[in-house]
């Protein structure tokens, strides 16, 4: 599990520094709570949710650019281009999907 350090302090297990906004990462729950109780560390830092099945989207520009074809409808090009604005935005994958849907 990981948490946020809210503020400066040294690990007297693992002797390791932590300075305010790094992340802190153990499984031990009781540490955890007697750091917090201590104001060292804040809330558990939700880790995003991934779909089961990976997305078009998870490559990288070549191989995103490479899987997104003119073969795709325009649905579900304009589907791919809003989750590519909302998530990474990477330049080169909006203008290639761009490029494929029809002019309007």
């Amino acid at each position: 599990m990981k948490y946020i350090v809210l503020k400066r302090f040294i690990d007297k297990l693992t002797k390791k520094y932590y300075a305010a906004g790094d992340i802190y990462e153990s499984n031990d729950e009781k540490r955890i709570k007697e750091l917090q109780e201590k104001g060292y560390l804040g809330e558990k830092i939700e880790e995003p949710k991934r779909n089961e099945e990976p997305s078009v989207l998870d490559g990288n520009v070549t191989q995103v650019q490479e899987a997104i074809t003119a073969d795709l409808s325009t649905d579900e090009l304009k589907q791919l281009l809003e989750m590519e604005q909302s998530g990474s935005d990477r330049k080169g994958v909006v203008q290639h999907i761009k490029s494929l849907l029809p002019e309007e």
